[in-house]
Parts: structure tokens; C-alpha cells; sequence
């Protein structure tokens, strides 16, 4: 059980503060309370409760990309968006030539570079007229040229798009907006994200704290870059059970070890 979780994503700290205690590790199981209801079938109350859920699902999958952006980030990150020459609008078609151009793209750095690694995350998105096309990040990648890049690719063009003018410590968030869009979309998608399994990931921790109001007065008292306080309440069979929850987003060189303590 907890009530206070921690997420280190190298460049800042985040806090989740709960109302109740959390059991660790909890999943629902669906099966245990029979088939799942389409959103039609729910009753108004239902209804607005799973657009919250949705909502939060959502908001979580952009902050998890976010996260993973600045765990990785370094001076050899390349934000690339890869288009389709042709108007593709077949997302399982356009996911399978994405596999085979990554596929292509390993084994290129692996000849050219001595087996170097190649640590991405990717997702697609739709032009305005159905069209797909994919946003890449790549982590440590070496200097290639557009024109090899482009024939890698073999579909279409390649954009190499700048970041510029922008804090290394928010980097994650404003591309993260790349990846966030269409969620509701890529949600029921067979694969709406890419990643590569070598990917540094972000250290959560979990904590039990007894004295929550001395943590929350001593993190008010501190450099918080943003916060927020929301109804994390769900239901269950009809049963109503209550959580709120203060959201907390620190600089990471100003961690606090307050509550590691305790």
C-alpha cells in the first residue's frame, strides 16, 4: 500500500500525493465483473465516469512519453518526421513499412558504426486529408545524411525538424505534443506506439507516509514548477471509492529527500 508516489525523470521530479492508501501493483479484473459494457449501454452517471477515465489515461500515456524523451535526451537526439509519397491512409499497411524501415535503419548503424545501438520512440499521426505520417525520436544517433536517410525510408520524405530556443528540462513535454495527438484514435489501434527496448526509464518509487501534511507544507514551501489538484475518485460495481489527489512537478536539481526519510 501507498499514498505518495515519485517519479525521477532526470530533469524533474514529479509527486503524487493520494487521499487514501493505494494497494500496489492493483488491476481490476475484468472478467470477474463479465463483459465489459459498450459506452451506449451505460447509464449517464457510467458514461461521464469513463470519460474521465479516458481523459486520465490519456493525459497519463503523454506524461509517460514526456518522460521517456528526457531519460534519453542527449546532444545527438534528432526529431525526425517521416511522410508517405504516396496518400497512405491504411495505419496497419503504413505500421508494417514503419517495422521494415527500422528494421533497415539498425542494420545501417550497425555496418556504418560498429554495432552501435539504436534507441528511438515513434508514433504516427493523420494529415488533415487521411494522409499517415510518423514523428521519431532518435537517442544518440550519429550524423547521417538526408539523402542516405531518405532512401532508408524508401517512401517518401524525411523532415529533420529543430528544437530550438527551448530548455533541455522541457524538451520531453513539447515534443511529447507530436505524440499526444489522435489518442483517442491510436487507442484502439493494434500499434500506436514504437519504442525501442533499450531505453533508459524514468525511476518510480512508492511510499507509505504517515505525516502527509508536513510533506505538503514543506513541498509548497519549495521551487514547484507546477501543481495541481484533481478527483482521482472510480467506481466499482457502483460503489463509489474517493481519492484526490495534489500533483507536484519540481526541478530535478532541487530534489527534495524529505520524505525518503521518514
Amino acid at each position: 500500500m501507498y499514498n505518495v508516489k515519485m517519479v525521477d525523470s532526470k530533469t524533474s521530479i514529479e509527486v503524487w500525493i493520494h487521499s487514501r492508501a493505494i494497494a500496489d501493483g492493483y488491476k481490476m479484473n475484468q472478467g470477474a465483473l463479465g463483459r465489459k459494457r459498450a459506452f451506449d449501454e451505460l447509464d449517464e452517471e457510467e458514461q461521464s465516469e469513463s470519460l474521465k477515465r479516458k481523459q486520465r489515461y490519456y493525459e497519463s500515456k503523454r506524461w509517460e512519453i514526456s518522460r521517456l524523451i528526457n531519460m534519453n535526451y542527449d546532444n545527438q537526439t534528432k526529431f525526425f518526421t517521416l511522410t508517405f509519397s504516396e496518400n497512405l491512409c491504411d495505419v496497419g499497411r503504413a505500421n508494417q513499412l514503419f517495422t521494415k524501415f527500422i528494421k533497415r535503419l539498425k542494420y545501417h548503424i550497425d555496418n556504418e558504426f560498429g554495432g552501435a545501438l539504436l534507441k528511438y520512440i515513434a508514433t504516427w499521426e493523420r494529415q488533415k486529408r487521411g494522409a499517415i505520417h510518423y514523428h521519431l525520436v532518435l537517442f544518440n544517433f550519429p550524423y547521417i545524411k538526408k539523402s542516405i536517410l531518405a532512401d532508408i525510408w524508401g517512401h517518401g520524405f524525411v523532415k529533420i525538424n529543430k528544437i530550438t530556443n527551448i530548455e533541455v528540462g522541457r524538451i520531453g513535454q513539447y515534443v511529447s505534443k507530436y505524440f499526444a495527438k489522435e489518442l483517442n484514435l491510436k487507442e484502439s489501434k493494434k500499434k500506436a506506439f514504437f519504442k525501442s527496448k533499450n531505453l533508459e526509464q524514468p525511476i518510480i518509487e512508492k511510499f507509505d507516509i504517515d505525516n502527509i501534511e508536513l510533506l505538503i507544507e514543506t513541498l509548497d514551501s519549495n521551487d514547484v514548477t507546477f501543481s495541481r489538484k484533481y478527483d482521482n475518485s472510480f467506481q466499482i460495481n457502483y460503489n463509489l471509492i474517493e481519492d484526490s489527489v495534489i500533483y507536484y512537478q519540481i526541478d530535478r536539481t532541487k530534489k527534495l529527500n524529505i520524505f525518503l526519510k521518514q
